[in-house]
């Protein structure tokens, strides 16, 4: 016999078809839901990597701009060295390794007070050089045969380049009171060819202006250079001398 369909049959595979579809909807829409939220997972990663590689290019740039950086110092270091250290080497006598020195500090630091103060009997110090840039003439070596007993002393005591920005950085080091700087900025090294202090070089000017860090890599340099090739000259100069023989006042230079 043919078979025979109801209503109830056809209501019952329509019911079916559409709960199948319904299924498949579904299935669609979750795998869906799935792939979005791997694709905001991968979003945020992304993210995440990139804004880090931004840190590391940040860290990277900053890096290399201080290495560029450090590189030119160094550069432009090791060039005035040289160039110093040639000049230098061409001096055998005390007075013109002082007034090359002078030179070569005035036109590498500009406009500024410069003095060289030479070691002499039981850790004195004496009035090498120097040149006068806005000291008032009457009292110039006044005040720095001042600098010599007062300054002088206590800065060969400190290693490397000493800065004192402020009078009150100078007072602190020269213990008191010390009107002939006031208002001035101090940068300073002493001269320790083979560690004995053979002398001290001095630059001070009006604190407004103050020294960079390019002042105080040149008084390093010059510092240096000096006091090596002060040591060959005085080795030199006193071989048929008792040791400390020699006098500062026989050399003063002023400019």
């Amino acid at each position: 016999p043919g078979e025979i369909r109801c209503a109830g049959d056809d209501v019952l595979e329509r019911v079916l078809g559409a709960c199948a579809v319904a299924r498949s909807r579904a299935a669609r829409a979750g795998a869906e839901r799935r792939r979005t939220a791997d694709l905001r997972r991968g979003a945020l990663e992304l993210d995440r990597a990139r804004t880090e590689l931004d840190r590391q290019m940040d860290r990277i740039c900053a890096d290399l701009s201080g290495a560029a950086g450090s590189l030119s110092r160094q550069v432009r270091d090791v060039a005035m060295a040289s160039e110093l250290n040639t000049l230098l080497r061409q001096e055998l006598e005390l007075e013109g390794l002082l007034r090359t020195t002078l030179e070569f500090a005035a036109r590498r630091i500009g406009s500024a007070n410069v003095a060289i103060f030479l070691t002499e009997h039981a850790g004195d110090f004496g009035l090498g050089a120097y040149v006068n840039y806005d000291c008032p003439r009457d009292t110039a070596e006044d005040l720095l045969e001042e600098m010599a007993g007062s300054l002088a002393p206590r800065l060969a005591q400190r290693d490397g380049v000493v800065l004192l920005a402020r009078t009150e950085d100078v007072r602190e080091v020269v213990g008191g009171r010390c009107a002939w700087l006031d208002d001035s900025a101090v940068c300073a090294s002493a001269c320790r060819p083979d560690g004995e202090c053979l002398g001290v070089v001095v630059f001070f000017r009006d604190s407004r202006h103050g020294f960079s860090e390019i002042d105080q890599a040149t008084v390093r340099v010059i510092s240096t250079l000096f006091g090596r090739q002060l040591s060959r000259v005085l080795k030199t100069s006193t071989r048929h001398k008792p040791a400390g023989a020699w006098d500062s006042r026989d050399t003063d230079i002023a400019a």
